[in-house]
């Protein structure tokens, strides 16, 4: 229930908060200069899984470590990495950006990786289902950041009794 249930609902609101400091001001820097998102695109799409399957063909690791590190190393940055983006005063729009994108990336690519290694490390590949728990991370952190810039937009003096009391 809670994993299911409360994790979700907390991290939507998470998002949302951070939605509330956001404006389409914000991602228009990453248009002009587009470089950051590109590298952060290419690092955690291309980099981060070749990597893995490194680090897995070096250390000759066991099938159930191979295969959790692999998956680990082509899921899209999330909730926590935007949060703590937002908690340092980082770009919060470009992790949130690479977040989504990743994430709309990651209905194609995480099955193809994961396919990719369930083929060079075990003897028998496995089917799964990864496309219907992309498209949730990619409701989950876009939806609620969408509505937190509305809110910001639509109800400014909302927004400025909660940046004041915050």
């Amino acid at each position: 229930m809670i994993v299911q249930i409360i994790l979700p609902i907390v991290l939507s609101f998470i998002m949302f908060v951070m939605g509330l400091d956001l404006s389409s001001k914000d991602f228009q820097n990453i248009y002009k200069f587009p470089k950051a998102f590109i590298t952060g695109m290419f690092l955690q799409v291309i980099l981060l899984p070749c990597i893995a399957f490194f680090i897995a063909s070096l250390f000759e690791l066991p099938t159930f470590l191979t295969i959790g590190l692999i998956i680990i190393s082509c899921c899209p940055g999330g909730v926590a990495s935007n949060y703590l983006t937002y908690i340092i005063k980082g770009d919060t729009a470009l992790s949130i950006s690479l977040t989504a994108t990743a994430s709309m990336f990651g209905i194609f690519t995480i099955p193809f990786i994961i396919k990719l290694g369930l083929e060079k490390f075990t003897a028998t590949p496995q089917e799964f289902s990864i496309l219907l728990a992309s498209l949730k991370i990619f409701l989950m952190t876009t939806t609620p950041v969408v509505l937190g810039m509305f809110v910001n937009h639509r109800f400014k003096g909302f927004t400025k009794k909660y940046k004041s009391n915050g």
